[in-house]
């Protein structure tokens, strides 16, 4: 967390500068209060970030041709809101914040509030509303400048994978996580947290295969990937010594996850 704070220092001397040079509503220092949010937010200082964003949307929405400024505020607003629980006011921030992307005609905007809305249905179990709204996104993604070798791209299909997992479409969706996992390799190398995540995963989608398989050497093969995915996605978490919270959660369950497909394999002493 080191490095946010030192972001945060940079911030307010910046916006201190930035408030004495122009104004205090100025677009400039609007965007350095959507930064400090950001940062806060990393740092699950909510109250913070939430304070920061919203002087930040003040300021753009009485600043013309903010569009694509605001609706990247907004939608990291309703981040704020979802962790505090209140998701039908993040639902609404989403929205608008959609809507404003394709006002501005940015398309990565508008990619990125498709997949954050596709994930808040997915979770209310309205699958096939989020589906459709990830496929729109990817559509989006894929038409970006760096196309498939693009963040928003890998985000989207990592999102497509867990929808079809839910779908119970389990080879659809490693064929799209593996996917995902050859892009993040690509744009930010072989020992990112992104990638240690992935196979984690992927792992958890071979277990799922793993249950659903009534062959004993299918389900033993099935468990063995996992098995395999697991740990190499483990011992990243281990090298990175990654101290994000949402990082942490993965690491945890992949250690459980290990542990149910050694018993599964017939590896008790390990597990």
């Amino acid at each position: 967390m080191g490095r946010y704070m030192e972001a945060i220092k940079t911030y307010k001397s910046s916006l201190k500068i930035s408030v004495r040079l122009f104004r205090e509503g100025h677009e400039r220092v609007g965007m350095i209060h959507s930064c400090l949010g950001e940062a806060y937010r990393h740092q699950r200082k909510l109250e913070k970030a939430e304070k920061d964003y919203a002087k930040a949307i003040q300021i753009f929405s009485n600043t013309a041709g903010c569009d694509g400024l605001m609706a990247t505020a907004l939608l990291n607003m309703g981040d704020i809101y979802r962790a505090k629980g209140m998701t039908e006011q993040a639902m609404k921030h989403w929205i608008e914040s959609l809507r404003l992307s394709r006002v501005a005609g940015s398309k990565e905007g508008i990619a990125s509030g498709l997949t954050t809305i596709a994930k808040a249905l997915r979770a209310e179990g309205r699958l096939d509303e989020a589906l459709g709204n990830l496929k729109e996104a990817l559509l989006i993604a894929q038409s970006l400048p760096y196309g498939e070798k693009s963040m928003t791209t890998t985000v989207v299909l990592q999102n497509l994978g867990h929808i079809y997992s839910k779908q119970g479409k389990i080879d659809e969706a490693l064929r799209v996580q593996y996917k995902a996992l050859r892009y993040i390799k690509r744009a930010r190398g072989d020992k990112h947290r992104d990638v240690a995540v992935t196979l984690c995963d992927i792992g958890r989608l071979y277990m799922k295969k793993g249950e659903n398989e009534r062959q004993r050497e299918a389900r033993h093969t099935n468990y063995q990937e996992a098995l395999d995915m697991l740990e190499k996605g483990e011992r990243m978490h281990r090298a990175l010594d990654d101290d994000h919270p949402g990082v942490q959660t993965v690491h945890g369950t992949a250690c459980i996850n290990i542990a149910i497909c050694r018993e599964q394999l017939g590896d008790r002493e390990k597990a």
